[in-house]
């Protein structure tokens, strides 16, 4: 309810339609928090049906109930406050979302669940090295030194232990990627478009291309199933509403710090749900990447 009054409260029905950036890291951080605990909520969903279900279907799920939230609050706010203004960036920006979803849900069925989400500590090391290109930022040699150091963590999370395959580690580690591509993205494009256009787009691009695909290969789900699969959808929904909004409030590098937070949430689901419990290793891999996360993001302001 508290996440619901968030977003949908009159606060938040005002950001979904506002073009521009505010200044109010509080509410970003709230928002950021809220947006981590949704998509950890949404990751236990996706490894609770396992592989019964094909990946572009658990998507197409998600993408309608999205759209069903989002089109009535666009008649009730009007078209202009959800119109596009540079249709080749919310292109760019839902092909890449699309893509990083597809990778994301794979690699989320198929890991161990602290496994994924340590690789997904990731994101604010792929943030920081496209910054440098994208943003025209710089890091200091103490900062690159933490981001290289950050990735050898990565390798002794991801390194082959005969448990799971190394090629879906490396399609979550590539998710990542994409994922920090599409963060960049949206903080540049909140400077003319509206948090509503954006999530407009991009789930309609989402819901367009999988249901193409679920003509071809869909599995009707049974009660059980459509109850997670219905979850999943909301907390999603939610957690990129949130995501799209807190852009507006505070710097990407600030934002950043609190994706960690989704390591306590990983660590209860996983011995909650399957008995997983990390390995010496994974912990000491998954310190390093947040240590040096953390370092690199310490006095570094992305505008």
């Amino acid at each position: 309810m508290a996440l619901a009054e968030t977003t949908f409260s009159a606060g938040g029905a005002s950001a979904l339609q506002t073009v521009g950036h505010t200044y109010s890291p509080l509410k970003g951080l709230m928002q950021k928090l809220g947006s981590v605990f949704c998509f950890a909520i949404m990751c236990v969903c996706i490894k609770l049906l396992g592989q019964r279900y094909p990946t572009h279907e658990i998507i197409f799920f998600r993408s309608t109930v999205s759209l069903l939230f989002i089109l009535p609050f666009i008649a009730y706010v009007g078209w202009k406050h959800a119109r596009p203004h540079k249709f080749k960036a919310h292109l760019v920006r839902s092909s890449i979302g699309l893509f990083a979803m597809y990778m994301t849900f794979t690699a989320v069925g198929a890991l161990p669940f602290a496994i994924f989400t340590t690789i997904q500590f990731t994101v604010p090391l792929f943030v920081a090295a496209l910054a440098v290109f994208v943003l025209k930022e710089r890091l200091s040699s103490l900062q690159w030194g933490a981001l290289i150091l950050g990735f050898i963590g990565v390798l002794l999370v991801v390194k082959p232990t005969g448990h799971f395959p190394i090629a879906i580690a490396l399609v979550g580690l590539f998710a990542s990627c994409l994922g920090a591509v599409v963060c960049i993205t949206i903080k540049q494009m909140t400077k003319t478009e509206t948090s509503l256009s954006i999530l407009l787009t991009y789930n309609m691009t989402c819901f367009l291309i999988t249901a193409v695909a679920s003509l071809v290969s869909f599995r009707v789900p049974t009660t059980g199933d459509f109850i997670i699969l219905l979850i999943c959808s909301v907390s999603g929904m939610m957690g990129q509403a949130l995501m799209t909004l807190c852009t507006r409030y505070a710097p990407i590098s600030l934002l950043s710090i609190l994706e960690y937070t989704s390591l306590v949430w990983a660590l209860f689901y996983g011995w909650f749900f399957w008995g997983e419990y990390p390995t010496l290793i994974t912990l000491t891999g998954a310190a390093m990447i947040i240590f040096c996360g953390l370092y690199i993001a310490r006095n570094k302001n992305v505008a």
